[in-house]
C-alpha cells in the first residue's frame, strides 16, 4: 500500500467513525433532547466539524497526487494556525450557547490541526520509504 492509498484508507476510516457517531447523536437528539444537549451537544459539534473537513480532504484525496495532497494538508494546517493564533479564545456574545460553541470550534481546531501534523510526518515517512 502506497502512501496515498494509506492516507485515503485513514481518512475514510475516521469518516466511517465519525458518521457512526453522528447517527448515535442523532437518535439520541430525537429520544431525548435534554438528555442529548447535556451529554453529547458537545460532541456532535465537533463530530460534524471533523466530519465536513475530512470530507473536503477526502475530495482532494481522489482527485490528487501525493505532493497536492501535502501541500493541501500543509494549506489547511496553517490556515487552523493562523485561525488559532489570530482569533479570540473567548466569543463576546451575549449568547452563553454561541460562546460554547466558539469554545468547542476553538478546540477542534486544535485537534484538526495536530491530525494534519500527523498525516504531514505520515506522509515524509511514507515518502522516505517509497524513495
Amino acid at each position: 500500500m502506497n502512501i496515498k492509498e494509506w492516507l485515503e484508507s485513514r481518512v475514510n476510516a475516521i469518516i466511517e467513525r465519525q458518521e457512526k457517531d453522528i447517527e448515535k447523536y442523532t437518535d439520541c437528539f430525537n429520544e431525548d433532547y435534554d438528555y442529548f444537549f447535556r451529554w453529547y451537544a458537545e460532541a456532535m459539534y465537533k463530530s460534524q466539524m471533523e466530519y465536513r473537513e475530512l470530507c473536503a480532504l477526502r475530495s482532494i484525496i481522489k482527485e490528487s497526487g501525493i505532493d497536492e495532497i501535502e501541500k493541501a494538508i500543509e494549506t489547511r494546517k496553517y490556515n487552523l494556525e493562523h485561525d488559532l493564533l489570530e482569533g479570540s479564545l473567548k466569543s463576546r456574545s451575549t449568547s452563553e450557547a454561541m460562546n460554547v460553541a466558539h469554545v468547542w470550534m476553538v478546540e477542534e481546531k486544535q485537534d484538526l490541526r495536530n491530525m494534519y501534523c500527523r498525516f504531514l510526518s505520515e506522509i515524509a515517512e511514507g515518502k522516505k520509504i517509497e524513495g
